[in-house]
């Protein structure tokens, strides 16, 4: 797989750099255990069909959603980052200049030096096809909060560079012809301290690739969902062009990795809505984690982030407010645990 990336995007991206990269069917238990010590489980492939309770959109009715959401949208919104509004990305990065129409020219005719594709779109037929993620991860876990369906279009050549999607586990499915190749690593503290060094810069992976450890190597097409666990590293190659439809949600497994993304600072350079949705993301999965009774769990995950919680905290009322409901929930946990993380750290009510 390393090869087509190589063939259509070259050498200067560091696919060669990287140490013992595997595929999930030859990943060694070194590897697994990193992914299962740090995160929900390791990355898996599922069944697309399954997640699609009216049948998978044809490429057409895509095309049709997105130009109609091109000619409606709000052009001084989408001035400003919003996660609520789409971007066009030219060569790599969010360029506002660019006509969001030449995206779809390039799903027919690629052009290898000026590739542009569009995130964060939100399209009413994937809600109307009844878009889920799919029964068959109950077998690795359940579910919860599923939520924030968007559409990714990427034409041939789209490269998106290494990052991490706000902590939560996340489902993707290429819709058509499109064939991605995504490069994943686990949130291990090595390689979210690596990743700090760069954040907000341009060429992460080239730059990170050499350091990085637990790389799995995986190629989705139509055929497949790919779960991407809660705060992985990844980065993704276009081999045919296509859509992609995206999903969050959390798992009882998922705290420790959110945990050990903020106290890494891996936030603090994000948009305001955006680092926003990060603290939501640690909030339902320590109600998740605390209702399943994972206790020391959801109490070893606040104390790893505890400098960061409390600021945050101490600026953000609401979410205050929200998180003292959780930790309430059980009765030892409000008399002995409660006032540790607010009486000091936090204003009063």
């Amino acid at each position: 797989m390393l090869q087509d990336v190589l063939h259509e995007f070259g050498p200067s991206f560091g696919v060669l750099s990287i140490p013992d990269p595997s595929t999930l069917e030859s990943m060694p238990e070194k590897n697994r255990s990193l992914w299962l010590s740090t995160t929900s489980s390791v990355p898996s492939l599922l069944d697309a069909s399954q997640s699609w309770r009216g049948g998978a959109p044809r490429v057409r009715e895509l095309v049709m959603d997105t130009l109609q959401k091109i000619e409606s949208s709000d052009s001084a919104t989408a001035a400003h980052h919003s996660e609520s509004q789409f971007c066009v990305n030219f060569q790599g990065e969010v360029d506002e200049t660019v006509d969001p129409r030449v995206v779809i020219s390039q799903l027919v005719d690629a052009d290898h030096n000026k590739t542009a594709f569009l995130t964060g779109l939100r399209l009413s037929i994937v809600d109307d096809l009844g878009f889920r993620v799919p029964p068959d991860i109950c077998r690795l876990f359940e579910p919860f909060s599923e939520s924030n369906n968007q559409v990714n279009l990427t034409p041939k050549y789209s490269f998106v560079d290494l990052h991490i999607d706000y902590g939560a586990d996340g489902l993707s499915i290429p819709v058509g012809d499109s064939r991605k190749i995504w490069l994943l690593w686990p949130p291990t503290s090595s390689n979210l301290r690596a990743m700090k060094t760069v954040d907000g810069q341009r060429g992460r992976l080239a730059r990170l690739a050499p350091q990085l450890e637990g790389c799995v190597v995986v190629e989705t097409t139509s055929a497949q969902a790919i779960h991407i666990p809660a705060a992985s590293l990844h980065a993704t190659f276009t081999l045919q062009g296509g859509f992609l439809v995206t999903r969050d949600f959390t798992t009882s497994n998922s705290l420790m990795a959110i945990s050990t993304l903020l106290s890494n600072g891996l936030d603090e350079n994000l948009p305001p809505e955006a680092r926003t949705v990060c603290f939501e993301w640690f909030e339902r999965c320590l109600d998740i984690s605390i209702t399943h009774r994972k206790i020391s769990e959801a109490v070893s995950a606040w104390l790893r982030a505890e400098t960061k919680l409390a600021s945050w905290a101490y600026s953000q009322r609401a979410w205050r407010v929200s998180v003292r409901r959780v930790f309430c929930q059980p009765l030892y946990l409000n008399t002995f645990v409660f006032p540790l993380f607010f009486s000091t750290t936090t204003p009063s009510l």
